[in-house]
């Protein structure tokens, strides 16, 4: 497939939408080639990560010479635009339909595709060609600007005025207090002059009395102060055991929030030194061959596998659950998912709910367009520890060939393109 370079683009200032597994390019680009088509897969630009990890180098799969949105004449942006829209709305609705099927897979699948159409902005939608045959590309999807997250709260101050009136009442019941205690004092000095004069039975009567009304005046204090302790009057630790709980809630949405910025920051500098410091795919292995292996066309027969003009059939060993997608020149694709498209049909699929012991898929063509196709093999369902070695069979008038690969993980896919020229 050919592959031409638009831009450089850094993640600075930009939030990712959703985890790094729904902004797979594989995921995003298989899922709608399957359901619409080349021409829709085309609008999402593959991302390459730089040696570094933190710039992303863009490519977009058609050849043209690639424009900014806003750099565009009136009338180019306006075409650019529409076409954008009607590809933008065609996927949308993929995603609301996949979403709506009641599975967790088909959910995450379709929260994906929405946050694939998203960018931080026009600047990151280019147009690549001249013309009417401009195509609208997306470089920076399913990112957003910082600017567009959530405003976090502030902290609170507390209520002077409310202040200043608990001050004022717990002077007026010192005051009290205090008044209280200089007229015990004064009847105690006359009692006791008294007594000087006369000795009387239980003069300490009135000793005791005092000292119960400076007691009580005490514990009014202590009441008071504690019942207006939580309207922001402060005093010992072990006496404001109550605080407001009006001015703390916003401190805890705000300390909240300010976590959750920080983890957002460590997940993206993790996926970026990830991304930097994983060795780069191994390439797989391909082997040509004269002409098909006999246990290979052994196996098309006990599976019963019809023979046409043009065939792609595939084998592998295991449970895992491999599956074979043929392009036609025409777009159309005929897979697990559409098994009848462009004169082509899938005849045999294997270990989907049933493993078979001899797994093999076969798509076989009765009068094929001449032109390219695409070959993609994808790792469904792992059912092994070990990778998954696979051997593609493509048979036509002119002879046959086989290919071959190996898969290591789920979703990971192998991709060939076959020339086909016509019935000699």
């Amino acid at each position: 497939m050919f592959e031409a370079f638009i831009v450089t683009t850094s993640s600075e200032g930009l939030s990712a939408l959703g985890s790094r597994e729904q902004r797979n390019f594989e995921l995003i680009t298989d899922t709608v080639r399957d359901h619409l088509g080349e021409d829709h897969a085309a609008l999402f630009g593959e991302p390459v990560a730089t040696e570094h990890g933190d710039r992303y180098d863009w490519y977009a799969p058609v050849q043209g010479r690639p424009r900014k949105l806003p750099d565009l004449p009136g009338d180019e942006a306006d075409a650019l635009r529409t076409r954008l829209d009607t590809l933008s709305a065609d996927i949308a609705a993929l995603a609301d339909r996949l979403s709506s099927d009641g599975s967790a897979d088909g959910q995450r699948l379709g929260e994906a595709l929405h946050n694939a159409l998203r960018v931080p902005g026009d600047e990151y939608i280019y147009a690549v060609g001249e013309g009417d045959s401009a195509r609208p590309v997306l470089v920076n999807w399913a990112w957003v600007g910082d600017e567009h997250r959530s405003e976090r709260g502030a902290l609170t101050g507390r209520d002077t005025r409310r202040t200043a009136a608990a001050s004022a009442a717990a002077a007026t019941a010192a005051g009290a207090a205090a008044a209280t205690a200089a007229r015990t004092d004064t009847a105690t000095a006359t009692d006791t002059g008294a007594g000087t004069r006369e000795k009387r039975p239980f003069a300490f009567l009135p000793w005791l009395l005092g000292l119960g009304w400076l007691a009580l005046a005490g514990m009014l204090a202590a009441i008071v102060w504690l019942l207006i302790a939580p309207c922001a009057v402060n005093g010992p630790a072990w006496l404001s055991f109550c605080p407001a709980a009006a001015a703390e809630a916003p401190v805890l949405r705000a300390e909240t929030a300010a976590l959750e910025d920080q983890i957002d920051q460590l997940e993206r500098r993790i996926a970026i030194a990830d991304r930097a410091c994983q060795p780069p795919p191994p390439e797989p292995r391909v082997i040509q061959e004269a002409a098909p292996q006999a246990d290979f066309s052994e196996r098309l027969e006990r599976a019963g596998a019809a023979l046409g003009d043009l065939n792609f059939s595939l084998a592998w060993d295991g449970g895992s659950d491999v599956d074979l997608a043929v392009t036609c020149p025409s777009g159309q694709t005929v897979a697990f998912n559409q098994r009848n498209a462009c004169n082509g049909h899938l005849d045999v699929d294997s270990n989907v709910a049933t493993i078979r012991p001899e797994p093999i898929e076969n798509v076989f063509f009765n009068g094929p367009q001449p032109g390219q196709y695409t070959i993609r093999i994808t790792l469904f369902t792992k059912r092994q520890l070990t990778p998954v070695p696979f051997e593609v069979l493509i048979r036509d008038a002119s002879g046959s060939r086989v290919e071959s690969g190996t898969l290591e993980t789920e979703r990971q896919s192998w991709t060939m393109t076959y020339t086909y020229t016509g019935t000699p």
